[in-house]
Protein backbone atom coordinates (compact mmCIF):
# COMPACT_ATOMS: atom_id res chain seq x y z
CA UNK A 1 0.00 0.00 0.00
CA UNK A 2 1.45 3.87 -1.02
CA UNK A 3 1.59 6.44 1.39
CA UNK A 4 -1.27 8.26 1.84
CA UNK A 5 -1.22 11.80 3.27
CA UNK A 6 -5.05 11.96 2.47
CA UNK A 7 -5.76 9.74 6.02
CA UNK A 8 -9.38 10.70 6.35
CA UNK A 9 -11.83 8.88 4.14
CA UNK A 10 -15.57 9.62 3.43
CA UNK A 11 -18.01 8.08 1.79
CA UNK A 12 -20.91 10.23 0.66
CA UNK A 13 -24.15 8.06 0.30
CA UNK A 14 -28.30 9.16 -0.08
CA UNK A 15 -27.78 9.56 3.95
CA UNK A 16 -25.67 11.65 4.07
CA UNK A 17 -21.31 11.33 4.20
CA UNK A 18 -19.47 9.59 7.04
CA UNK A 19 -15.96 8.76 7.99
CA UNK A 20 -15.66 5.63 6.57
CA UNK A 21 -11.45 4.87 6.87
CA UNK A 22 -8.74 6.67 9.26
CA UNK A 23 -5.25 5.97 8.16
CA UNK A 24 -3.27 7.78 10.73
CA UNK A 25 0.63 8.77 9.59
CA UNK A 26 3.30 10.30 11.50
CA UNK A 27 5.92 13.03 10.40
CA UNK A 28 9.45 12.50 11.72
CA UNK A 29 12.44 14.95 10.50
CA UNK A 30 15.69 16.07 11.85
CA UNK A 31 15.41 19.28 9.61
CA UNK A 32 16.91 17.65 6.52
CA UNK A 33 15.26 14.15 5.88
CA UNK A 34 11.73 14.12 6.51
CA UNK A 35 10.36 10.78 6.56
CA UNK A 36 6.41 8.89 7.26
CA UNK A 37 5.18 5.74 9.05
CA UNK A 38 1.96 4.79 7.79
CA UNK A 39 0.35 1.29 8.16
CA UNK A 40 3.50 0.00 9.93
CA UNK A 41 5.32 1.14 6.87
CA UNK A 42 8.30 3.81 6.60
CA UNK A 43 7.93 6.12 3.77
CA UNK A 44 10.87 9.21 2.27
CA UNK A 45 8.85 12.54 1.27
CA UNK A 46 8.69 11.46 -2.09
CA UNK A 47 6.68 7.86 -1.21
CA UNK A 48 8.80 5.34 -1.46
CA UNK A 49 9.49 2.76 0.95
CA UNK A 50 12.15 2.83 3.34
CA UNK A 51 13.88 -0.67 4.26
CA UNK A 52 14.93 -0.76 8.01
CA UNK A 53 18.33 -1.01 6.61
CA UNK A 54 18.61 2.15 5.85
CA UNK A 55 16.66 4.12 8.68
CA UNK A 56 19.23 7.18 9.19
CA UNK A 57 21.20 7.25 12.64
CA UNK A 58 18.61 9.83 14.00
CA UNK A 59 15.75 7.26 13.55
CA UNK A 60 15.75 5.67 17.24
CA UNK A 61 15.45 8.18 19.09
CA UNK A 62 12.65 10.11 16.99
CA UNK A 63 10.75 6.94 17.21
CA UNK A 64 11.15 7.17 21.45
CA UNK A 65 9.46 10.61 21.16
CA UNK A 66 6.41 9.09 20.32
CA UNK A 67 4.15 7.55 22.59
CA UNK A 68 3.15 4.23 22.98
CA UNK A 69 -0.66 5.41 21.34
CA UNK A 70 1.18 7.08 18.56
CA UNK A 71 3.13 4.13 17.35
CA UNK A 72 0.31 1.27 17.72
CA UNK A 73 -1.91 3.98 15.29
CA UNK A 74 0.42 3.63 12.65
CA UNK A 75 1.16 0.18 12.98
CA UNK A 76 4.69 0.52 14.19
CA UNK A 77 4.51 -1.73 17.47
CA UNK A 78 8.25 -1.38 17.95
CA UNK A 79 9.48 0.04 21.36
CA UNK A 80 12.06 2.06 22.16
CA UNK A 81 15.88 0.92 22.42
CA UNK A 82 16.28 -0.75 25.73
CA UNK A 83 19.99 -0.33 26.51
CA UNK A 84 18.17 3.88 26.63
CA UNK A 85 17.69 4.92 29.97
CA UNK A 86 14.16 5.88 30.82
CA UNK A 87 14.82 9.27 32.13
CA UNK A 88 16.31 10.35 28.79
CA UNK A 89 12.78 9.52 26.85
CA UNK A 90 11.15 11.00 29.82
CA UNK A 91 12.42 14.26 28.93
CA UNK A 92 10.56 14.30 25.73
CA UNK A 93 6.98 13.86 27.29
CA UNK A 94 4.30 16.51 27.87
CA UNK A 95 3.90 17.95 30.94
CA UNK A 96 0.60 18.64 32.45
CA UNK A 97 0.77 20.71 35.47
CA UNK A 98 -1.87 19.11 38.35
CA UNK A 99 -5.32 19.92 38.15
CA UNK A 100 -6.85 21.88 41.28
CA UNK A 101 -9.26 19.91 43.26
CA UNK A 102 -11.98 22.03 43.67
CA UNK A 103 -14.58 21.31 46.80
CA UNK A 104 -18.40 20.93 45.74
CA UNK A 105 -19.34 20.78 49.27
CA UNK A 106 -20.85 23.72 51.33
CA UNK A 107 -19.12 25.13 54.03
Amino acid sequence: MALNLSSHVIQTNEAGSSLSQVDPYVRLSNGSLTLFIQNGTVYSEDGKRVKEANLPEWWDEELEKLSPEARTAVGLDRKPHPDKPKEDVAKFAPTVPPRKQVSTRKK
